[in-house]
């Protein structure tokens, strides 16, 4: 799963974009994935699953619309916060270019 995320993420452009985002927006960057439940099926390659980064504060719904041609179904919804993750990158890689 984790594989699959990654090279649907890099459908949304380069991770290292991520990087120069300011403070705030770092802060407040979260990873979305959202799966289709299949009980009783193995978590495979074939779910259908959208994966994007957003802003906490965002709605959804953007995302989930196209999945569903009902709007009862149901799905799962993982968040990620991300934000940390790369504001603690890019430190790394600003104290890595200050050694030299």
């Amino acid at each position: 799963m984790i594989g699959r995320v990654i090279r649907e993420l890099r459908n949304e452009g380069t991770l290292s974009a991520k990087l120069e985002l300011t403070e705030p927006e770092m802060r407040d960057l979260v990873l979305v994935i959202i799966r289709i439940p299949e009980p009783g099926k193995a978590l495979d390659e074939s779910r259908l699953q959208v994966v994007a980064f957003r802003k906490k504060t965002s709605r959804f719904g953007d995302l989930i619309r196209g999945l569903f041609d009902d709007s009862d179904a149901e799905f799962d919804l993982i968040l990620v916060p991300a934000g940390s993750t790369f504001r603690n990158l890019k430190d790394r890689l600003a104290q890595l270019g200050g050694s030299k």
